[in-house]
């Protein structure tokens, strides 16, 4: 996995926008087939096995907000990287708490993806190599163990990009069709153009992100 932005640039130059949502769609929403990653080895089925989301991940699934009746808008298909999951006393829920990369721009998206990768390079290069070689459950301890330090994940979600307008929880027994997205496809996302967003338009969240900042 290059750095996020070299991709996004190239990418952008030859016009993959429409191309690439059709293909995320096709693989994370449309198709229920399972897909190989990196490895012979089917990677997402791997990692959705293991039974508990991955700080640093990103994962995709179609959700239900249980108080939507006062929401603002909502996602109905977030497309969330992990920050952490707990339990809150008050409600009883197990909540799932992350970054929305539907409601980022795409150069926020682009930001967010690039100083991550910056951060975990190296974390997320041996990760890679243990996939390609289908040795997924090296691959998943290895992440599982690097991201078990809170404070490294806590210092990307900084102030260094501006992504708290995107941040939000989420109940975990409300997720449905949960996906995981490899990291080969992350590519993709600063290009997806959501349809599933309920009460406001794309273009209108954009502008609130912008006045947010």
């Amino acid at each position: 996995m290059e750095n996020p932005r070299i991709t996004f640039d190239k990418n952008r130059k030859a016009n993959k926008s429409q191309e690439f949502n059709r293909l995320f769609k096709d693989m994370y929403i449309f198709d229920k087939k399972e897909k190989r990653g990196l490895g012979k080895t089917n990677e997402e089925k791997q990692i959705l096995k293991n039974n508990q989301f991955i700080p640093g991940k990103i994962y995709t699934y179609r959700y239900d907000p249980l108080y939507k009746d006062v929401l603002d808008y909502y996602d109905t298909r977030p497309i969330i990287m992990v920050r952490n999951t707990f339990f809150a006393e008050g409600t009883k829920n197990w909540i799932l708490e992350g970054v929305n990369f539907n409601f980022l721009p795409p150069q926020a998206k682009v930001l967010t993806l690039e100083h991550f990768w910056k951060h975990f390079q190296n974390e997320i290069e041996q990760s890679e190599i243990y996939a390609k070689n289908d040795l997924i459950y090296k691959s998943i301890s290895k992440i599982l163990y690097f991201f078990s330090q809170w404070k490294a994940i806590l210092s990307v979600f900084e102030n260094k990009v501006d992504y708290t307008f995107a941040y939000r929880n989420y109940i975990i027994d409300r997720i449905e069709d949960l996906r995981y997205v490899e990291y080969q496809h992350w590519q993709l996302i600063p290009f997806l153009e959501p349809k599933e967003i309920i009460g406001e338009s794309l273009s209108t969240i954009y502008q609130l992100y912008l006045q947010n900042r």
